[in-house]
């Protein structure tokens, strides 16, 4: 079983890794999902996720024991609201869908900001 979490752990940081590079891919969570399969497979390689240089800070950000960058509360904000947008105008949805697209962008937005 121990090997399954590890293989899952594995998996998962690589999906990571590339959402760290790529820009459309969220690297944050599949590193969050990497630590909870090493924590449960492997010591060692939670160890080394959650005390390296570079991706540790996102699984910190993520868990609150950092605050969210600016940049990045600007750019989730932003792309936000321009896939909200997006929709309204080329999706002809029922007012109630886009009432609703609305509202949980707004609840989106005083989410991210509510974050330190």
């Amino acid at each position: 079983m121990r090997l399954l979490w590890t293989a899952a752990g594995t998996l998962f940081l690589a999906l990571g890794v590339a959402g760290v590079i790529l820009p459309l891919l969220p690297g944050t969570v599949f590193l969050l999902l990497a630590s909870i399969c090493y924590l449960r497979g492997s010591e060692r390689l939670h160890r080394w996720l959650t005390t390296h240089p570079v991706l540790s800070r996102h699984l910190r950000v993520i868990t609150g024991e950092e605050p969210m960058p600016v940049r990045s509360k600007v750019t989730a904000i932003g792309a936000m609201w321009l896939a909200v947008t997006i929709s309204l105008v080329t999706a002809e949805a029922f007012w109630m869908l886009s009432v609703l697209f609305v509202l949980l962008a707004v609840y989106g937005t005083w989410f991210i900001l509510a974050r330190r």
